[in-house]
């Protein structure tokens, strides 16, 4: 996730996710493997800040292969104030791939703003499915990141009470990470979220050995970089970021944490 005047030193930050994403040495260990890969598509959303206009792409190509398609997009918004998410889908267990399973996902939340996500770990389909009414041919063909994303929507003016209640309610089945941007009707700055847990005490009710949960916290930590932009971005994608040495990033807590950045500063709240 990207915020503010996009230049093209900047490229190196997407460029990285390019690498992550056809070379994930973090997952690849999780998985006995060297590398592992993110090839099941591809999505990008970019806000323009002084007009609220916005495009989003999306592909099922992996990331990889649309490496120039990604950088036109980009080269479109040079030197402009924007705000950004992309990212690379790895499908996992839950095995459609479709484009509305690709990330970033929109929806319209209820305090009338629009909200844009995107989602890695693995959360409860069918909880969604319940709470939202939704029919069983639907929820067999969207992602849970997808699901989760039309659920927050509608709780989006208690959204510190709709987090909290998917973590005591052991919804989060591995992590919710979560980048999200909210974007106003009026030319207000948009607003960036990102959210951080890992349900450790769900892994090992699943068998998971101590190293597989201690890769796991490596592999979902969401690490942030403030200047004169923001970036927030996973682990993998951060080590292959060479201009920002690795002291100058932070981090959020997996334990449960959300933080906005706004005009009106930074906030974290703790979930737990």
């Amino acid at each position: 996730m990207f915020q503010g005047k996009y230049r093209e030193k900047h490229w190196e930050f997407f460029d990285a996710l390019i690498k992550a994403a056809e070379r994930d040495h973090i997952f690849g260990k999780y998985r006995g493997k060297k590398y592992e890969q993110h090839p099941d598509g591809w999505g990008i959303v970019i806000i323009h800040h002084d007009t609220q206009r916005y495009i989003i792409y999306k592909s099922l190509k992996p990331i990889f292969e649309e490496k120039e398609v990604l950088k036109r997009l980009l080269d479109q918004v040079l030197e402009q104030e924007v705000s950004i998410i992309a990212h690379a889908r790895y499908a996992g267990p839950f095995k459609k791939k479709n484009i509305e399973s690709v990330h970033p996902f929109s929806y319209i939340t209820d305090s009338a703003t629009t909200t844009f996500v995107a989602h890695n770990g693995a959360l409860s389909r069918g909880f969604f499915g319940k709470e939202l009414k939704l029919n069983e041919i639907i929820v067999e063909n969207l992602c849970d990141g997808h699901l989760f994303t039309m659920w927050i929507a509608r709780k989006w003016s208690s959204l510190k009470e709709a987090l909290k209640e998917l973590v005591i309610k052991n919804i989060v089945k591995s992590a919710l990470n979560v980048f999200m941007i909210e974007l106003f009707s009026t030319k207000t700055k948009p607003i960036l979220y990102a959210i951080s847990y890992l349900n450790e005490e769900y892994l090992k009710s699943k068998g998971k050995t101590e190293e597989q949960i201690r890769v796991l916290r490596d592999y979902f930590s969401i690490y942030y970089y403030i200047n004169e932009i923001v970036i927030f971005a996973s682990s993998t994608v951060v080590d292959y970021i060479l201009t920002v040495s690795k002291n100058e990033w932070k981090t959020l807590k997996l334990e449960g944490e959300l933080i906005s950045i706004s005009d009106k500063g930074m906030n974290i709240i703790i979930l737990r």
